[in-house]
């Protein structure tokens, strides 16, 4: 797994490593706007997370902070550390992923559903929200027809789940804790079931943060390369 296939993990916390370097042949390379001037410095509110993440493969742990912003349907990511300075800046929608590495000049664009799934485990093809895992707990979001979804506790403050699918060897542990404003993920743990076991724990979370409009906003250069499978 190369630097591409674990940075589209820390773009979603969840499933996207998967099947991070698949990308479609047709690519549209602007997610919201560019604006110019003003608008440029604006803040808006959004729900913040800041993860202290850690990845371990073929042995070999390296450690990475993850940025996580989300206001209505879109969701911003970031990456630094392991990424080096501005390593990674990505959006995800309802329907589609795209992740931009300034220091490669590559980027991937994916309709979300397809990253679920491996050529040797697709069990479905449905639109499945991946966002919403961030701040709903799995069992009201994912089908219980494609995902197999165990509890690992449950209390009144605090749940815990792990998420397989059918021959799919990967597993995601997923720990959530009650916040004032509702369910919001705390902990996670991708286990690609071959060489490479990514975790994450939750440092900051701020549900009205002011974060600047162009934190989701992402144009892709015309000469970056697209990664492919």
């Amino acid at each position: 797994m190369g630097r591409g296939q674990i940075c589209a993990f820390v773009a979603m916390v969840c499933f996207i490593i998967l099947q991070l370097i698949t990308c479609g042949s047709s690519v549209r390379r602007e997610i919201g706007s560019e604006q110019r001037g003003s608008n440029r410095k604006k803040k808006i509110r959004a729900e913040a997370w800041l993860f202290d993440a850690r990845i371990k493969q073929n042995g070999k742990p390296t450690s990475f902070r993850l940025e996580i912003f989300r206001h209505d349907s879109l969701t911003a990511i970031s990456g630094r550390g392991y990424l080096g300075k501005g390593g990674m800046k990505g959006l995800i929608s309802d329907d589609t992923l795209m992740i931009y590495f300034p220091i490669s000049n590559e980027f991937v664009w994916e309709p979300v559903s397809s990253l679920l799934f491996h050529d040797d485990c697709t069990r479905g093809t449905e639109q499945i929200e991946l966002r919403k895992l961030l701040h709903t707990l799995p069992k009201q979001v994912l089908s219980s027809s494609i995902f197999d979804i165990k509890t690992i506790f449950k209390e009144n403050k605090a749940q815990a789940f792990v998420i397989s699918s059918g021959i799919c060897i990967w597993s995601l542990e997923l720990h959530y804790d009650r916040t004032k404003v509702g369910w919001r993920l705390k902990r996670f743990i991708f286990d690609d079931g071959d060489t490479t076991v990514v975790k994450g724990e939750r440092r900051k979370f701020r549900p009205r943060a002011k974060i600047p409009l162009k934190r989701f906003q992402l144009t892709i250069p015309p000469d970056a390369f697209q990664l492919h499978y």
